[in-house]
């Protein structure tokens, strides 16, 4: 269930008409109210999922909540499928992000195509510093898959199954790379995601980050 999730997509969407400036107040959002916590550290487990819907609510009963890297791509994937953009997930080896689609957003340090187009901008919101299309250039000797979303519900579980692999990326810098294999993306993924635990969501005061 992401009704809050996707309540708040459709908020931003009414409160900013422009499409920049609706994409960039979505990832201040939760780059600013989303806490980096492993889930080791918050849930005792190297996975747990959260979805979308749990980390909203956390978000408007404590002004905070606290995540991994994977908990803040699906939300602010969410959002953004809700506030009207095409969105997706990004896996790279022991990390997440969200992709938004603006093609004709020039802010972005790298633009990258996925299944044929261009125009998909980065959004790396556990750097409290970062802003959209941060991206770190160390990622571009990584492997990566991705994924849009095609619907509503999204969870880390059913990433597994909804990723395929990022065909290539292109810079405005010039740097490019290839896609990555599809068996390294399918082991990767099963990987990633093998051991991902659910229990009844509890209330969780949200610590600071160090």
């Amino acid at each position: 269930n992401i009704d809050v999730a996707w309540e708040l997509g459709r908020s931003f969407a009414d409160k900013y008409p422009e499409l920049h400036q609706r994409a960039q107040q979505i990832f201040y959002f939760v780059r600013n109210r989303v806490v980096y916590t492993s889930d080791m550290d918050e849930f005792g487990y190297e996975e747990f999922a959260q979805n979308a819907d749990e980390l909203a609510r956390a978000i408007l009963e404590n002004s905070k909540a606290v995540g991994d890297c994977e908990d803040s791509a699906i939300l602010l994937a969410v959002i953004y499928k809700a506030a009207g953009f095409r969105s997706g997930i990004v896996l790279t080896p022991g990390h997440a992000a969200a992709l938004v689609y603006l093609p004709d957003y020039n802010k972005a340090a790298h633009v990258f195509t996925l299944e044929g187009e261009e125009g998909w901008v980065w959004a790396e919101s556990t750097g409290r510093t970062n802003d959209l299309g941060w991206f770190a250039p160390s990622l571009l000797s990584e492997p990566m898959a991705a994924r849009e979303l095609s619907g509503e519900a999204i969870d880390k579980k059913e990433l597994t199954y909804r990723l395929t692999p990022i065909q290539q990326a292109s810079s405005r810098g010039g740097f490019s790379f290839g896609g990555i294999s599809p068996f390294f993306s399918v082991v990767f993924l099963l990987w990633l995601f093998s051991s991902i635990r659910r229990k009844p969501a509890k209330k969780r005061i949200a610590r600071q980050r160090r």
